[in-house]
């Protein structure tokens, strides 16, 4: 299915997809030649003509248009001030003026609403996701807006689409009116349903939780202990997956409830109790930021520990691939996630007999 990355599995409740049409790098806008009778008649309606052969383009530089008219710059700064009024095209800081593309497709201005409750400076993970869906959103020649809610504040009108992350996601979209933007849900759990103009991405978290308990099974370890949050969907269904999987393989299995944070995974590893005469044990913690600290927190306890203990992780920060941390992170494909959120948003706009979907992303 075009538009979706091969990665992704769909449970598609209405039709239609398509590839997401990227804006093609140019090194320098040309100005298209013109009759010398026409040039400088009326620079107004030549800028304006001048778009309408330029659609979803950059337009030349100020100078290089500027002496094409024969006019001031001031007075074509005029100009595109009054085409701008007139939606005919956008400013792009530090990158130069656009003409609009009117197409029913185009996505000018998406709105991500990020949950109030997300702590961005305790989890790089979710700064990352963040800063890598505003480059999908400008890749596909959109603006990005961006803000906090609770869910219920916020009822988005006047934006072309609609991303949201985390929790509050489930409130917002339950609650889509039929003139509302195309939304998409990002980290929701199977809670959320879609309905006609919004879609739902899911982690397949059971699945990764059952793929860590294999990893440490693998190496030997016969107990399990899984450090996250019940009250999580996402820490919960981790949890469920390592449990599981323990049980199938006659593994003891230990849940050690904690904030996911740094600073409480180096609190965990000072304070864990390891024994000596336990079977050899393997930590699961339900993101990277927090395995960090609780290897950190091995480190720095005032007895070493006397054994080996491997961690698996989720997310997939660069800083895992360390090998003397001993830290395997299964990676969230956060890149095709937030292309795919663009197509989506994208596929919903076009067709307004396009129905939401649900869509899948395994950890790896």
């Amino acid at each position: 299915m075009s538009g979706i990355t091969s990665n992704s599995v769909i449970t598609a409740l209405g039709s239609g997809s398509h590839n997401v049409s990227r804006r093609q790098t140019r090194k320098r806008a040309e100005v298209p030649p013109a009759p010398v009778t026409e040039r400088h008649a009326d620079p107004v309606e030549a800028v304006r003509q001048l778009a309408q052969q330029m659609v979803g383009q950059r337009l030349p530089s100020e100078r290089d248009l500027a002496a094409h008219l024969q006019i001031s710059r001031p007075y074509l700064r005029s100009i595109l001030a009054l085409l701008q009024k007139e939606g005919l095209v956008e400013a792009r800081p530090k990158s130069g003026t656009y003409v609009v593309d009117g197409r029913s497709d185009r996505l000018h201005r998406i709105v991500l609403l990020i949950d109030g409750d997300l702590k961005l400076g305790d989890d790089p993970f979710i700064v990352s996701f963040v800063d890598r869906l505003q480059r999908s959103i400008q890749e596909a020649g959109g603006r990005c807006l961006i803000e906090r809610t609770d869910g219920q504040s916020h009822r988005p009108s006047l934006e072309d689409g609609v991303l949201t992350l985390g929790l509050a996601g489930h409130t917002l979209i339950t609650g889509q009116r039929t003139d509302s933007p195309p939304m998409v849900g990002l980290l929701l759990d199977g809670q959320t349903r879609p309905n006609h103009r919004a879609s739902i991405f899911q982690l397949e978290d059971r699945e990764a939780g059952r793929t860590a308990a294999g990893i440490l099974l693998g190496r030997g370890c016969r107990e399990l202990v899984f450090l996250g949050r019940r009250d999580i969907p996402a820490s919960r269904e981790r949890l469920e997956g390592v449990e599981e999987a323990a049980g199938e393989n006659g593994a003891f299995f230990r849940y050690i409830g904690c904030h996911l944070n740094y600073g409480e995974g180096l609190r965990l590893g000072r304070e864990i109790d390891l024994g000596v005469e336990r079977s050899p044990l393997g930590i699961v913690a339900n993101n990277d930021w927090l395995a960090l600290g609780f290897r950190t927190g091995l480190r720095d306890r005032a007895v070493p520990a006397q054994r080996e203990v491997p961690i698996v992780s989720f997310d997939g920060l660069p800083v895992t691939a360390d090998p003397t941390l001993d830290i395997t992170s299964l990676a969230v494909p956060i890149h095709e996630i937030a292309a795919d959120a663009v197509a989506e948003l994208q596929r919903l706009q076009r067709s307004q007999g396009a129905t939401g979907r649900v869509i899948r992303y395994a950890l790896r």
